[in-house]
């Protein structure tokens, strides 16, 4: 990236630059000195500016102009009673749905509300007459500020276009300039939808290298799940193409992931990743993608994309199966010369990671296409590593805390009036303990409590594990003080105990093969 002459401002950098980028550069500017910084920085750097003096004038120059272009103009003034200024404009354009970017300078955040001059609540202030409203600080990483102004960008020039909101906290000196990057990787997201066939013309750039596609949890349909397996199958035939998924993502066609994040595996930097579904247990991948600054492809139904603090240039508005249909078809057309080899960890080398012999135990022994709920903690992390492809896996991963698991498993189970299969924790299990006395549970619901004597997780995540014995066990671990096989059994619920030595497959048969609500409790501790 090359070092040029600019103001010191980061977020006032990066607008400049994605703006560009996006090939707005049309600008509308009101004299004032809170916004100096930006009307200076986009001067120098290739904007068309036109000076008008009061805001509200400066409002309906910048209407006049987008609605001739039919492209976006931005429009830019000072903190205080400037902004308000340009509510009339920016109503017009709301409800005439042109597309106007009022860009307003605000003092710092902790000024507000301190009787300082020109100085209102700026956050907001036109969120009555803009289809979106952001607000940009100095103390944000560039992270942030790319996603919100992507935010803004892609609202106000997709689908139904409109006035949008993007608000500057700044700090003093305001005009301090210096030899700055620019900011080439924070680009505007192309944002791309279709109807009908895949279409070859609307696919990601960088499918002629190395892809790698990753799955998450799937927050969708059964028929969804199915059209993207079937197309993970095609995908897989393309040389230059590795599919990973996560055990929850319930794609039998695609390798597991967990073996590809450990010591020992080797997985060479894509030239792209398409990530999908809902959120990823390991999330070490995605900081491996973001350090290594891999553009991203992805796809969902929302909007605005979630980034998850990814280098995401192509967002597909559309169900993930539509995305993968197109990426197969341009590969069909065109096909790469390149390979992607990786390799995974050998078992030997994920000794040392989250792996509970325990539990793929249980996994490995349940009858085929069994549905199981993997509760979050612990459970749902060593589970990623069995070798079934088989099972039918269901998790809370919206939000992926502990609480309602058992409730929620109760809830399927009555649904599908099969054998189910419960696996969680002991301290998960008695967060939602009442769930045992709920009416009229299946005959056929199995649950799996793995005591490893209360939060397990924090003796491994890196966060608590290193913490003093005393504290740890105090303040994280907490043991539950319930006696789990008395309340099982007053709620009608058969119970076996066993040590993770006991636990052999006549147990587990006895477990899997018997009719009516029981509790499998292993102790670990």
């Amino acid at each position: 990236m090359t070092k040029r002459e600019r103001i010191s401002k980061m977020p006032v950098r990066m607008l400049a630059d994605m703006l560009m980028n996006s090939d707005i550069d049309q600008c509308v500017v009101s004299p004032g000195s809170r916004n100096a910084p930006i009307i200076l920085e986009f001067s120098r750097n290739g904007f068309r500016m036109h000076t008008v003096i009061d805001e509200r004038t400066a409002g309906f120059v910048a209407l006049g102009m987008a609605k001739a272009t039919c492209r976006p103009v931005a429009v830019v003034c000072t903190s205080g009673t400037a902004v308000l200024n340009l509510a009339p404009a920016l109503a017009e354009a709301y409800y005439s749905q042109i597309p106007l970017i009022a860009i307003t300078a605000d003092r710092p955040e902790a000024d507000i509300d301190q009787r300082l001059g020109q100085t209102i609540r700026q956050n907001e202030a036109l969120a009555a007459v803009v289809r979106c409203s952001v607000s940009l600080s100095e103390c944000m990483s560039e992270r942030e500020v790319a996603d919100k102004i992507n935010k803004a960008l892609i609202t106000c020039k997709t689908d139904v276009p409109g006035p949008v909101q993007i608000n500057i906290h700044l700090s003093m000196p305001l005009t301090v300039t210096g030899e700055y990057p620019g900011y080439e990787n924070f680009n505007y997201i192309e944002v791309a939808k279709q109807d009908g066939h895949p279409s070859v013309n609307i696919a990601p750039a960088g499918l002629h290298g190395r892809v790698l596609i990753l799955l998450g949890s799937q927050m969708t349909t059964d028929f969804e799940v199915y059209n993207v397996n079937n197309i993970v199958e095609r995908l897989k035939k393309h040389r230059n193409v590795r599919v990973l998924a996560e055990i929850q993502a319930n794609i039998p066609s695609a390798d597991r992931l967990a073996p590809y994040t450990g010591a020992g595996a080797v997985l060479p930097v894509p030239d792209l990743a398409v990530v999908l579904g809902g959120t990823f247990v390991d999330p070490r991948i995605l900081t491996w993608l973001a350090r290594h600054k891999v553009p991203v492809a992805s796809a969902g139904l929302d909007s605005v994309p979630v980034t998850r603090g990814l280098n995401v240039t192509y967002y597909y508005r559309g169900a993930d199966s539509d995305l993968l249909a197109i990426i197969d078809a341009h590969l069909s057309v065109f096909p790469s010369k390149k390979r992607y080899n990786i390799r995974p960890s050998q078992p030997d080398a994920m000794r040392g990671s989250l792996r509970d012999p325990d539990v793929e135990k249980i996994l490995a022994k349940l009858p085929p296409y069994a549905c199981v709920f993997i509760a979050n903690g612990m459970s749902i992390r060593q589970a990623q590593f069995t070798g079934r492809h088989d099972l039918r896996v269901y998790a809370n991963r919206g939000v992926s805390g502990i609480d309602g698991c058992t409730s929620t498993a109760i809830g399927i189970a009555k649904m599908l009036r099969d054998d189910f299969f419960l696996i969680t924790g002991d301290m998960g299990a008695f967060y939602d303990i009442g769930a045992l006395a709920i009416e009229h549970i299946p005959a056929g619901f199995h649950m799996v409590v793995i005591d490893n004597g209360g939060g397990g997780i924090f003796r491994n995540v890196a966060t608590t594990a290193s913490l003093p014995h005393d504290e740890l066990e105090r303040f994280f671990l907490a043991p539950p003080k319930q006696v789990l096989a008395d309340f099982a059994r007053n709620c009608g619920f058969e119970y076996i105990s066993v040590s993770s030595d006991e636990l052999t497959d006549g147990v587990l048969a006895e477990f899997i093969l018997h009719r009516g609500p029981i509790v499998l409790n292993i102790k670990q501790i």
